[in-house]
């Protein structure tokens, strides 16, 4: 039991670096094409929701024409917890809302809280809807 802890954990911290690592690229790349600081949040934001729907959908796919759910929680925890857990930035979020606050852009920080979270849930559905399309296609 404490052998499968240990290697949970690994996973997690695997899939948080990568996911902080891609999220920091996805910054830095989204500075250079354009003047907005906010564009590196909400894209990782967007896409990680996209992600997170994704593989939340595959896994309930899979869980329930397979066997093996130690494999099916593996691969969760790596891609759901640690890779969209750390892509994915309310920290961020908020941080930026705080200095729209501060520079008493009020509309501007309202806009950007509700406009990231309908565009997360519609990602993160889109990417579920995806998933069971391409399930039916290929069956």
């Amino acid at each position: 039991m404490m052998q499968n802890s240990v290697y949970s954990f690994f996973l997690v911290g695997l899939g948080g670096a990568l996911g902080a690592m891609s999220r920091y690229a996805l910054t830095v790349v989204s500075s250079h094409y354009n003047s907005f600081s906010i564009a590196g949040t909400l894209l990782s934001n967007t896409i990680g929701c996209f992600l997170m729907g994704v593989i939340i959908q595959l896994v309930f796919n899979l869980s329930s024409e397979s066997t093996n759910n130690i494999i099916i929680e593996q691969n969760r925890l790596l891609f759901t917890v640690g890779f969209c857990g750390s892509f994915t930035t309310l920290s961020a979020l908020i941080y930026e809302i705080n200095n729209f606050h501060i520079a008493e852009q009020y509309f501007q920080s309202f806009m950007y809280l509700f406009g990231t979270l309908i565009a997360a849930f519609l990602f993160f559905y889109m990417g579920m809807m995806l998933v069971d399309y391409i399930v039916q296609y290929y069956k």
